[in-house]
């Protein structure tokens, strides 16, 4: 008899924690990767990632937080009850981004297996109009010389390209051109002279111009000098 109730209380041990045990919150989303393909610079990604608390106890989201180049809002309640579902609203501004792109939104719950979740976006950022190099680095150039550097603005879209007021924000830098018309597939060439002063160590600035494309209205190449003492 003895064997037997100790059996008996053996198979109850086994039983019970698992019928009786809480899962607590558990978030869970199916596709925590959004691939959204080829854009061109300057379009906007929308997207919205959908998540379900599959526990038995309510789900607490306390902060959603974004990488450079997104902004992120929870859409739903911060507490998601069991059985329901949340929504993050992800907008990625591709305007100062080009290449392959990768961009993430961390999620912070009070589910103890999940309590930051990483929801990202990712795609290539196709431009029209192409700086190269994106951002000209000139010298170690001697105190009081002349040094010359080339932008090439490049017409990767399929319509006449004008380039138009381009101009330095630096002193002492001549450009060869203010602008000019760019066919398809073709190139703009600007020659940029920078004379330097003596004691200069360095000069930094941009190179602005404006274009007629929609898309990349704005140029703006980041310069660099270094100059030996």
């Amino acid at each position: 008899m003895q064997i037997f109730r100790l059996a008996t209380l053996f198979l109850l041990l086994m039983v019970l924690p698992a019928s009786a045990e809480n899962k607590g919150p558990q978030l869970q989303i199916e596709q925590p990767d959004f691939p959204f393909g080829e854009i061109l610079q300057g379009d906007r990604v929308n997207h919205v990632f959908t998540f379900t608390n599959t526990g038995d106890q309510t789900l607490v989201v306390s902060k959603v937080k974004s990488s450079c180049g997104c902004t992120a809002a929870l859409l739903s309640e911060r507490e998601i009850q069991a059985g329901q579902q949340g929504e993050v609203r992800v907008s990625f501004n591709s305007t100062r981004f080009r290449g392959k792109v990768s961009k993430t939104v961390y999620l912070y719950t009070n589910d103890p297996a999940n309590r930051m979740l990483q929801l990202h976006l990712r795609g290539t950022v196709k431009v029209e109009v192409d700086v190269v190099p994106a951002q000209l680095r000139l010298g170690p150039v001697k105190a009081g010389q002349t040094i010359d550097g080339i932008i090439r603005i490049i017409n990767r879209s399929g319509e006449e390209l004008e380039v138009r007021e381009l101009k330095p924000t630096m002193n002492n830098v001549d450009l060869s051109l203010q602008g000019g018309t760019v066919q398809p597939g073709e190139t703009l060439e600007v020659t940029i002279s920078m004379k330097t002063a003596p004691g200069e160590s360095r000069r930094n600035g941009y190179v602005l111009g404006k274009t007629d494309n929609p898309r990349q209205p704005e140029l703006r190449i980041p310069v660099f000098l270094t100059v030996q003492p």
